[in-house]
């Protein structure tokens, strides 16, 4: 299965000193699904929560060397997914995405 769509990078900038900003930016990435599994997480709420346990193997560039520190998230089918984890294995970089990411992105 392929992957096309939006890594997104989250780098945080002082404003102020002492006074920290997150900006996140977003740049197109296509690669390939390594590996697609999804499970449900009880949680003590009305729904349970979804994880998947995917793996994504993108065709890195010179910005993702420079940022893989900065990546947080996947948008894979119109969903932000979290970042668990990242593989350097040049020239591809593996991607693999846990829950629902809900943190700050670009408007």
């Amino acid at each position: 299965m392929k992957f096309s769509g939006m890594i997104g990078f989250v780098r945080s900038e002082e404003v102020n000193i002492g006074v920290w900003k997150s900006i996140p930016e977003e740049k197109h990435y296509k690669g390939d699904v390594l590996r697609k599994i999804v499970k449900w997480q009880p949680a003590e709420k009305a729904t349970d929560d979804i994880n998947i346990n995917n793996q994504i193997s993108i065709v890195a560039n010179p910005y993702v060397y420079e940022h893989l520190h900065e990546i947080r998230y996947i948008v894979w089918h119109n969903v932000a997914w979290k970042v668990v984890s990242i593989e350097d294995k040049r020239p591809r970089v593996i991607l693999e995405i846990g829950g629902v990411y809900n943190g700050k992105r670009p408007v």
